[in-house]
């Protein structure tokens, strides 16, 4: 009888040594609530105390299907793209990760025809919502993973 009650601690020691692996390392990724509507992103991603602001700056992207415009997060211009159902920003989110031409970031200061591409660009996904960001600030990516879930390199 003392055999099985030392199995049985062993077996939860086990079970609570991988959980514990599993959050440390960089091979499992945590679960982030699908953000519900344009002011619940807001208010999370104020909770990491960066300043928000939602510019009238329209921007266009030839991947995705829907206008979005510069949402700025802290001094970080990022790009928002808002889509009436999760299903079609879920399937053009996928997209940005398989085969053909390369995602396309409009910069804050060029003419809307003008594009770059930049090594640093990652692509965030929540619910109706597809976020670019163009940029390496550590707070901001901080911010958005906590916010959106992990970013995908696009292509």
């Amino acid at each position: 009888m003392r055999i099985g009650k030392i199995k049985r601690y062993l077996y939860i020691l086990l079970a609570v040594n991988l959980a514990v692996l599993c959050f440390v390392s960089t091979g499992c990724k945590t679960t982030v609530q699908p953000v519900d509507n344009l002011k619940d992103l807001i208010d999370r991603l104020e909770k990491s105390g960066l300043e928000i602001e939602i510019t009238d700056q329209s921007v266009q992207n030839i991947h995705l299907s829907v206008e979005g415009y510069v949402f700025m997060i802290g001094s970080e211009n990022t790009q928002l793209f808002e889509y009436t159902d999760v299903s079609t920003a879920k399937m053009e989110f996928e997209a940005l990760t398989g085969p053909g031409p390369g995602l396309v970031f409009f910069e804050k200061n060029e003419p809307p025809l003008s594009e770059s591409v930049s090594s640093n660009l990652k692509a965030y996904h929540s619910g109706r919502f597809i976020l670019l960001y163009n940029g390496d600030n550590e707070d901001v990516e901080k911010a958005l993973k906590s916010t959106l879930g992990s970013p995908v390199k696009p292509r």
